[in-house]
């Protein structure tokens, strides 16, 4: 049997052993210098004032809305083509989620059906910075700022990644970022709220930590503020250190994958690439044929490449199921394709998959 072709997986880098051998010496696992090391790392990469690390990316939507002041009394807009920890983000705060289609080329949620969306509840919207892709964030923010609308960005898969004249995670009045297995940066788990706003930070820091203001003894501690144990750990923090050093060179990588699969797939019959951007986390194609969609994914399982399906609509989730028309993200939906993007894939092994691609492309009738 041929070795697999892997999706992805995270990579360590041989400087994470040491680093969390002297947090295990050190007998303080918890959310402390380490940590706050990390943040300062991260803050400058995407040029951030303030970034405070908590447990997932998903709780870091939901506690930059929640910092904002997002409650069930609003309406916050995201787009219907997003991974469902989006949706689930908005659904703790109470507020009810109204979704948006998308924009064909780059699967971001698209600015007219966003202000068709906007009522006088709407209070925030999530713009999903999609596999490092991103709408045009002008016009976002001009209409946000004129109706007073909080931008929260999801950029848990754009950390790295560029448009135009901005670096994705640096948009809006808070952006998300993860370390899940699946990210340029892994910690396991774990997630980043980045900011400017001074008095957003303060109360994240605030609600991340139990409500305290400052750090306690614990026995004595009097709580003024509502919280909850969303902190972060140090072994996890050295861990993001570690790998954190590898970070322009993973960057790197994915400039020259993402060339090497572009060059080899844009004159494809059938195939749809979405717009260039040097820095996606993953390689996707669109197959615009349902059969020969089928048959791509046969022949890359009996090869032993692994891939992964687009995401479902949220509104095709039970827990959001809605008969609302989207028909954008529906297509879309159905069509993508991501490629593996592991960081040590091949020339040879990128070829071999186009190939076979190919080869199925050239016998579909």
């Amino acid at each position: 049997m041929k070795k697999n072709i892997s999706f992805f997986y995270p990579k360590k880098t041989g400087y994470e052993i040491n680093l969390v051998k002297k947090v295990l010496d050190s007998g303080n696992f918890n959310d402390g210098n380490l940590t706050k090391l990390f943040e300062d790392k991260i803050k400058k990469k995407i040029n951030r004032k303030y970034c405070i690390c908590v447990t997932s990316g998903t709780i870091a939507i939901y506690l930059a809305l929640k910092a904002n002041n997002v409650n069930k009394s609003h309406e916050v807009i995201i787009p219907c083509f997003t991974y469902i920890a989006t949706a689930n983000a908005v659904k703790l705060t109470g507020a009810r989620i109204v979704l948006a289609d998308i924009d064909p080329n780059n699967y971001t949620i698209n600015y007219n059906d966003f202000v068709k969306k906007i009522t006088k509840k709407t209070k925030a919207v999530v713009t999903v910075e999609v596999n490092g892709l991103s709408p045009e964030y002008d016009k976002f923010i001009n209409i946000c700022k004129k109706k007073k609308i909080t931008i929260i960005t999801d950029s848990t898969e754009a950390f790295g990644a560029k448009k135009n004249n901005y670096i994705l995670g640096s948009v809006g009045d808070a952006s998300c970022l993860s370390f899940s297995p699946s990210k340029i940066i892994s910690t396991g788990q774990g997630g980043i709220v980045a900011t400017n706003k001074k008095n957003i930070y303060e109360k994240i820091r605030i609600l991340k930590q139990q409500g305290l203001k400052k750090t306690g003894s614990g026995g004595g501690d009097k709580f003024y503020n509502e919280g909850y144990n969303f902190k972060f750990t140090d072994l996890q923090a050295a861990v993001g250190l570690g790998q954190i050093k590898y970070f322009e060179k993973r960057k790197k990588i994915l400039r020259l994958r993402n060339e090497i699969y572009y060059n080899l797939l844009k004159n494809l019959n059938y195939i749809k690439l979405s717009e260039y951007n040097e820095n996606k986390l993953w390689f996707d194609i669109n197959v615009n044929n349902h059969e020969l969609k089928k048959k791509i994914q046969l022949i890359l399982k009996k090869n032993n490449i692994n891939f992964r399906t687009f995401w479902l609509p949220i509104n095709k989730h039970k827990i959001y199921k809605s008969n609302e028309k989207f028909p954008v993200t529906e297509k879309i939906s159905k069509t993508g394709i991501w490629l593996p993007s592991n960081f040590d894939i091949t020339y040879k092994q990128i070829k071999f998959i186009v190939d076979k691609i190919k080869y199925t492309i050239n016998n579909f009738n």
